[in-house]
């Protein structure tokens, strides 16, 4: 497994030991959070580089809380056990590893747009609804929109990809193996809005 190195900066910690509680604060001029009131969640491309280094943080043992802040309210992240963050980062580490031999079939908002519409499925079971396709939710991401969607606004995946069908099969995979982990990590109740 590869091995990451480096150093943590912008750090605030209230002692010099460890177990002293630390604070990650990020701050941004454009919104945090997509959808509108109870519906809005976090904004997956603006926390990507903040859980990173949330991951990295934790992994080291210590008790890090990050706060990415927007124009329209708050995404927070809480503190991990230095083994579920390891563990977390190994995997981003094992995919980074392999997305030098070929480019991992995945975009950073398509995979959010999946994962969201599977946990809204879930809502939606739990309530007697049916369930929608969240590839429908991923291809709108990827090849909609006003601008074209996520496909039209990147080089790197316009050389690597044509279309949705691309990547399809594997998006599944590689979204939950990506973005699961912080999907599930962050705390509802902190998306808030001022």
């Amino acid at each position: 497994m590869p091995t990451l190195t480096g150093t943590l900066t912008g750090i605030w910690s209230q002692g010099s030991d460890a177990s002293a509680p630390c604070l990650q604060l990020a701050e941004r001029t454009g919104a945090v959070l997509q959808g509108k009131g109870a519906s809005s969640v976090a904004r997956l491309h603006v926390l990507v580089g903040l859980w990173v280094r949330h991951l990295a943080a934790c992994a080291s043992g210590l008790h890090m809380t990050s706060v990415q802040l927007g124009v329209d309210g708050q995404v927070v992240l809480q503190p991990m056990r230095a083994d579920a963050a390891s563990a977390a980062l190994g995997k981003l580490l094992q995919a980074y590893a392999g997305a030098w031999a070929q480019p991992l079939p995945v975009a950073c908002k398509t995979a959010w747009a999946y994962l969201l519409a599977e946990r809204q499925n879930q809502a939606l079971v739990a309530a007697g609804k049916p369930a929608k396709d969240p590839h429908e939710a991923a291809r709108e991401a990827f090849e909609g929109g006003q601008r074209g969607g996520e496909l039209a606004e990147s080089a790197y995946l316009q050389r690597a990809f044509v279309s949705y069908d691309d990547l399809a099969d594997a998006l599944p995979h590689w979204a939950q193996v990506l973005y699961g982990d912080l999907l599930a990590h962050i705390d509802a109740s902190a998306e808030v809005s001022p």
